[in-house]
């Protein structure tokens, strides 16, 4: 004898002695035949029962022995939240066993676990515009990156280092497309090149490909098994008969090239420096040590390379891009004692599920997505 339980997704009552539902539990949607019961279930009610599992054709249901315990449930015309479609609740189940699998995965590698700071004063690095809060009486911001804090720590002998965080945003547009509010994958090791950090990435998406794929989740199908291509930035523009870039991001012409050319991953290597970060390490032509990964030209979800670790070409980057060293004090504290030569990648998790599951965005992959104009919860 067996005991589960769950939400109730369906209800079919054939006779009053004869009702099969349809529970939803920890991930799975459990047949369930209920005979010779009076008790009365709905839709939504909260159940626990014990039965025994019995083969049916190519399914196996459930015969309920004995209801166990029950929460009823008041449900009206009213209730339009997203957490009452159940195929929302599969897509969420989906998200945590891809983050069991990423922390088993780091852990067989000997990663270890990294938690950097969500709040943080005011020389938050990138492009994008952070959220300002306050803390107690200072200025402060949510974190929009955590590399900086990756080479601290390795600067203190810290050598393979993960981090599965929060990080926030103000991007725009932001949509169910692109989340204010994301999960981040940050991988940093030590004495390794861009090749290496990308190997990395590569066989942690085919472990995720090949282990959801046996959960046989009703009416969610995957992508094909992950195929890995690449191209340089400078042979891309060149395909496409564009001679620089003067944004950050890839143009339109270019991620059609990309969907035309490419049917799965393609990596995008050697970006012009104007358009990283300015720890991102550079040869003399200006070219960077790099990596932006795709899937097809639909969108790019990570991005990497190797960092700079010359003081003196940081600093440089740094007025460059119009930053304000003063503000970066701490970590070129860091910087001008020495950092190790390292890789850092970024991977962003609702943007890889949607990728990977079929007819999905990003807040699918949320439990309370957050976007512009969708704060609430």
């Amino acid at each position: 004898m067996s005991l589960v339980q769950g939400v109730i997704l369906k209800v079919n009552t054939y006779r009053k002695d004869f009702k099969m539902f349809y529970l939803f539990s920890d991930g799975q949607i459990i047949i369930c035949i209920l005979k010779g019961k009076k008790t009365t279930v709905n839709k939504e009610d909260f159940i626990c029962v014990n039965g025994d599992w019995v083969r049916k054709k190519e399914t196996n249901e459930f015969h309920i022995n004995e209801i166990v315990a029950q929460k009823k449930a008041i449900v009206d015309s009213s209730m339009r939240n997203r957490l009452y479609d159940w195929r929302v609740m599969q897509n969420l189940y989906l998200r945590k066993k891809a983050v069991q699998i990423i922390h088993d995965f780091f852990a067989k590698k000997d990663f270890l676990p990294n938690q950097s700071p969500t709040i943080t004063g005011d020389w938050v690095e990138g492009k994008t515009e952070a959220f300002r809060t306050m803390f107690y009486k200072e200025n402060a911001y949510l974190s929009i990156s955590n590399v900086i804090f990756h080479q601290i720590c390795a600067a203190r002998g810290f050598n393979k280092i993960y981090e599965l965080g929060k990080l926030h945003r103000q991007e725009r547009p932001s949509t169910p497309k692109k989340l204010a509010e994301f999960t981040i994958l940050d991988i940093t090791k030590t004495y390794a090149n861009t090749k290496e950090i990308m190997e990395v990435i590569e066989e942690l998406i085919c472990t995720l490909h090949t282990t959801l794929n046996t959960l046989q989740l009703y009416k969610i199908q995957l992508i094909s098994p992950p195929v890995f291509e690449v191209i340089r930035y400078g042979e891309l523009l060149e395909k496409c008969n564009v001679s620089r870039l003067y944004g950050s991001q890839l143009t339109k012409e270019l991620r059609q090239y990309l969907c035309d050319h490419y049917h799965s991953f393609v990596w995008v290597l050697g970006f012009n420096k104007r358009t990283r970060p300015f720890y991102i390490k550079t040869n003399d032509t200006e070219e960077c040590y790099d990596c932006q990964l795709w899937y097809r030209g639909v969108r790019y979800f990570a991005a990497g390379g190797e960092m700079e670790t010359d003081y003196k070409r940081i600093v440089k980057r740094l007025e460059e891009s119009g930053k304000n060293k003063k503000k970066y004090y701490f970590y070129l504290d860091f910087v001008k004692k020495g950092l190790p030569e390292m890789s850092s990648i970024g991977l962003g998790l609702e943007l890889l599920l949607s990728c990977m599951v079929r007819n999905t965005v990003a807040a699918d992959f949320a439990l309370f997505p957050k976007y512009k104009n969708n704060l609430k919860p």
